[in-house]
């Protein structure tokens, strides 16, 4: 989850939208409306990326216990999992 962040017209922490690149501070929009202020600009503010909450930015991986082959976790024999 990122920063929880309420965008305001005026007087907050300015902020550039780097959602659509993936790249800046993590930030979520708070639905409760407690958050950091910020307000959106084009150029000079805080670059960040905007998610939803519990959502991770980028690519998540998840392994297949049937496909994983030569990993032995350190104190295991070769024969884990048993």
């Amino acid at each position: 989850m990122g920063l929880p962040v309420v965008t305001v017209a005026s007087g907050g922490l300015p902020v550039v939208d780097n959602t659509a690149k993936g790249s800046g501070t993590p930030v979520t929009e708070a639905g409760n409306k407690f958050g950091v202020a910020v307000t959106k600009v084009t150029s000079g503010g805080m670059a960040v990326c905007y998610e939803t909450i519990g959502a991770a930015s980028g690519t998540i991986t998840t392994w297949d216990p049937a496909t994983i082959s030569g990993a032995v976790p350190s104190g295991f024999t070769s024969g884990w999992p048993q």
